[in-house]
This record gives C-alpha cells, structure tokens and sequence, in this order.
C-alpha cells in the first residue's frame, strides 16, 4: 500500500497482494512496484481486515529495498526487504503440477471495476495446462513459458476470479505437515469472470534467485513496466 495511507483507512490506498518469505522480506508481483520507490510503500502483515470501519489487526512496516527479478518483466516477481523483521512464520516454496488444486489469497476486488473486499479473499483454483493460456496470452503480446509460469482457472465453487488488487498474493497448496506451501504468486489475466484463465508465477522454477534476493545478496533492480492485465 502506499506508505502515505492514513492509519484509519488503509483500503484506500491497498493495491496488491503479498507473501512473506523470509522474516524481513516479502515477495509480491514485480508490475506492483511500477513507478514507486521503497520510500513510497509500506506493507502490513498479519491483517484480516483493512476497512476504516473496523480495526486493523497486523503490524505496517516500511520497505527499504526493492529487489525485481533482473531477467526483464516475463518473469513477474519482485522482493521487498522489511524495516524490521515479522515473528510470523514464512511460508515454505514448493512446486505444483496441472490438476492440482490451491488456494489463491489476497485482497483483490471482485470483478473489473467492482469494489475490493474488506476481508482477504481465498479463491479455489485448479491448474490447468499452460496451453490454456496461450490465446490470452497470444492476444495481449505476452507470451508464456511452461518452466516460470502456471495456468490456472476457478474451481467451480469459487465466487469470483482473481482481478486487480490479488497480484503478488500466493497460491497455496498443503503441505505433508499441513502448513500451506506457497507454489506461485498471482500475475495477470485476460479478465476476472469464473471462467477467465490466469497466469501465475511459479516460484520453484527460480528458488535460488528467491533465496537470495530475501538474505539481500541479489541486486536491487527497477520494477517492470505495467500491462492492463495485470491483476
């Protein structure tokens, strides 16, 4: 969110997702960051609710360094390194594979130009085969890379889609502990109906990368440019 956000009312000024990987760095969409400096943004970890009419639970941090994936904007992620470390475990990175079922989180609006929830939103999603999502990707000169990249549409319970506002909010699947495994943060879209596919970013395929950039041994490196569907 931006770090100008008056403490009463922090939806307003909200504009993606997030998931800590590590006790001082959180990894978010890379389009996110389009235009803003580490000064510019705060984050707030550990709330269920940003509405002015109810009270904030989480603790909002300042962001002292943004690092973004240096291999140019198809790989859609960037880390944020924290003022001050979370005591809130971070979640631990896996992969996933077409079939599988997750859970997408964030607090992204319920359809194009529809309001954004107060509450953090968990969407059922299946992965389907990346194939699927080439004719949006295609139509939007976005191409995408079975290796970085995974395709997903709602489970036919979901209420909504993912949409704007749900970037860089994890994928989750369970774990063999049952702590949730992060496989991917939300990306971008053709739309935000039910039946729209998505496109997330797999964080197993660049784990190295992750790992550094959260201990602060990667370079920082400027956000990506902005593309209309992102979410």
């Amino acid at each position: 969110m931006n770090a100008s956000a008056p403490a009463d009312d922090l939806l307003a000024s909200a504009f993606c997702s997030g998931v800590l990987v590590a006790e001082r760095a959180l990894a978010t969409a890379r389009h996110c960051l389009d235009g803003r400096t580490a000064e510019s943004v705060h984050v707030v970890v550990g709330a269920d609710n940003i509405c002015s009419d109810a009270p904030v639970v989480g603790r909002r941090l300042g962001v002292v360094d943004i690092v973004g994936y240096p291999g140019g904007a198809s790989y859609d992620v960037a880390v944020l390194h924290l003022d001050s470390p979370v005591s809130v475990r971070p979640v631990e990175v896996g992969d996933a594979r077409v079939g599988d079922e997750l859970i997408a989180v964030g607090w992204g609006r319920s359809g194009l130009g529809g309001p954004r929830d107060c509450s953090r939103s968990s969407i059922p999603l299946q992965v389907v085969p990346v194939t699927e999502c080439r004719p949006a990707a295609d139509a939007s000169n976005r191409p995408v890379d079975t290796l970085r990249h995974l395709c997903t549409r709602p489970m036919p319970e979901a209420r909504r889609n993912t949409c704007s506002g749900d970037s860089g909010g994890p994928l989750l699947r369970p774990g063999a502990d049952g702590v949730p495994v992060v496989v991917a943060l939300t990306a971008w879209g053709p739309g935000c109906e039910t039946d729209d596919v998505g496109v997330a970013m797999s964080l197993a395929s660049e784990l190295a990368w992750l790992r550094s950039a959260a201990t602060g041994s990667a370079a920082p490196a400027t956000a990506g440019p902005r593309a209309s569907t992102n979410r």
